[in-house]
């Protein structure tokens, strides 16, 4: 569902191609249906709650090694008259998260130490790190990096754009998120990241 709750947001392949539609249920064949973007490869995406904007991942190939996305990150304003897709990060992005007021975008990032594009077997691979970003509507602060547990590895980057519509990182307040991971000093931790922080709080040893 779009923010506005009256209308879906969804891909549909037609014979010229795949696209992100937008689509208002009981509505006229000509009203019904709107084309916000074509695309190649695979699309990850999650609406944004209180503001007509779509987070949206380009996986060009599509994903590999089960990942729900490793791409670049945009944003769709749906509510503009002309097409007003904005480049997030170039990736690759391997989930992204709504704050609850839909002001912020909160995703995660891979870093492999190479000088070629990183895979999803390299991500896998031990201690390969992921850092997090935060996107205000303009610019993207990076905050923490973190190696990943298995379970949320495993679990949940797999299904990130799925379980993004019921579960969150985010605190309730959208002033900071909660993550498990091993941290920079070799820790592992449950995290949590205040925005404008330079690093996390430690909350909890992981057993």
């Amino acid at each position: 569902w779009a923010a506005d709750d009256n209308r879906l947001v969804y891909p549909v392949r037609r014979a010229d191609g795949d696209h992100l539609v937008l689509r208002t249920p009981g509505a006229s064949d000509e009203q019904a249906e709107r084309d916000l973007l074509d695309y190649e490869g695979a699309i990850s995406f999650v609406a944004a709650p209180h503001q007509p904007r779509v987070a949206l991942t380009l996986t060009p190939k599509g994903p590999e090694g089960g990942l729900a996305s490793f791409g670049t990150l945009y944003v769709d304003d749906y509510a503009a008259e002309t097409p007003a897709l904005t480049l997030v990060h170039e990736g690759p992005v391997v989930a992204c998260w709504w704050s609850p007021d839909g002001a912020r975008l909160l995703y995660l990032v891979v870093e492999v130490p190479s000088s070629t594009h990183p895979t999803p077997a390299q991500f896998a691979a031990p201690q390969v790190w992921a850092r997090w970003y935060v996107w205000d509507g303009k610019d993207s602060q990076p905050l923490a990096r973190f190696v990943p547990s298995l379970t949320f590895l495993a679990e949940y980057l797999r299904f990130a754009d799925q379980y993004a519509q019921s579960m969150t990182l985010w605190s309730p307040d959208s002033r900071s998120f909660c993550y498990a991971g091993r941290g920079e000093d070799g820790r592992d931790r449950i995290w949590v990241q205040d925005l404008g922080a330079a690093s996390p709080r430690d909350r909890k040893s992981v057993v």
